[in-house]
């Protein structure tokens, strides 16, 4: 289907991808149901599959909701089994899937290398999806999570200036929203956020929303359809609360550090750039990598290409500057800085 914005070139190796996908295009909530009811189509990662082979614990929580009347929150937490002494940093984890599909252990495999490479802590949310339980459902699961989480910190042995929030497609939206809550309601201090081709906004009005058809890994239609499920057939109209979706707030003032990779062929391509602007404007750091032909979560699907490598590759290093300790330079490093420029 031909649009009205003609569309960058796909890198090669993901247009041949995209040809050959095996990945239906999701336009109606009858496909979502028949998926989720195929266990040959949806296909949930087993925790013992995931760290089979890595030197890895699992444990699970059920912590209360902040909400009355809502049901326990289900947390997945993963830590290198070796001791350790002191504080850990802790990735908080939210998973994609569109609103409507996916689990606690989607997307999980990078963050893991996280837990063994850097010592760190990763805590991965199951929230409710939507339509059968949509907005605000998935944003307080998940910030009833980090809620419980920060007054744990103790318990769970994590550093208090090393706790950030992760969240990949509809989960770096939920991740944003999140953020969000967790700077204007009790917390907690988040020291960063990674969101990693972030679903941030419902109006569907963005340039990169309409330069896609229905060979893309998420087309117009099947964003149109996400975003009225999560909000019950409202998207694009007035009232939509800026934690379900972020690109609504006008204020990003006081948000963490924030890292957003998005790739040029991928429909929330400007929601993100977008995004990231009005944080700089809020007068927040934030760092943002546009990968030239990369589609909607390419580096999960052809991680070898090299626009693939540069994405895992930056994401990794931006992790391991925020999960690095804190330290405050004594009076001797200072004067051996000060030396050293002489």
């Amino acid at each position: 289907m031909a649009t009205m914005y003609p569309q960058p070139p796909y890198e090669p190796g993901l247009q041949e991808f995209l040809d050959n996908s095996p990945f239906p295009r999701l336009t109606s909530l009858e496909q979502v149901a028949a998926i989720r009811a195929d266990p040959s189509k949806f296909i949930s990662i087993h925790p013992d599959t995931l760290i089979a082979g890595r030197p890895i614990t699992h444990t699970e929580r059920h912590v209360p909701s902040m909400y009355k009347g809502d049901p326990d929150i289900l947390l997945s937490i993963f830590s290198r089994n070796s001791p350790h002494d002191g504080l850990r940093p802790c990735i908080y984890w939210v998973h994609g899937g569109g609103m409507f599909m996916g689990d606690r252990f989607g997307g999980l495999d990078r963050s893991l290398e996280c837990v063994n490479d850097f010592d760190c802590l990763l805590v991965s949310v199951e929230y409710r999806l939507a339509p059968e339980n949509p907005d605000p459902a998935p944003v307080h699961d998940s910030y009833s999570g980090l809620f419980w989480v920060g007054e744990h910190l103790e318990e769970l042995g994590i550093d208090p200036e090393r706790l950030l929030i992760a969240g990949a497609s509809a989960g770096g939206g939920i991740a944003a929203g999140t953020a969000l809550m967790a700077r204007d309601l009790k917390g907690p201090l988040l020291c960063g956020q990674l969101l990693s081709s972030p679903m941030l906004d419902d109006r569907s009005v963005t340039v990169s929303t309409m330069q896609f058809d229905d060979k893309a890994m998420w087309c117009r239609a099947t964003n149109i359809m996400a975003w009225n499920a999560l909000l019950s057939n409202k998207a694009g109209q007035e009232g939509v609360s800026i934690y379900a979706a972020p690109a609504r707030a006008t204020n990003l003032e006081g948000l963490p550090e924030t890292f957003i990779g998005v790739g040029s062929c991928d429909l929330f391509r400007d929601e993100g750039v977008l995004y990231a602007m009005k944080l700089w404007e809020g007068g927040v750091q934030a760092e943002i990598h546009v990968y030239p032909g990369g589609t909607h979560g390419f580096e999960a699907f052809k991680p070898k290409l090299d626009i693939s490598v540069a994405a895992i590759e930056n994401e990794r290093r931006w992790l391991r500057r925020m999960l690095e300790p804190k330290t405050v330079p004594s009076e001797k490093d200072e004067m051996a800085v000060e030396l050293a420029a002489l």
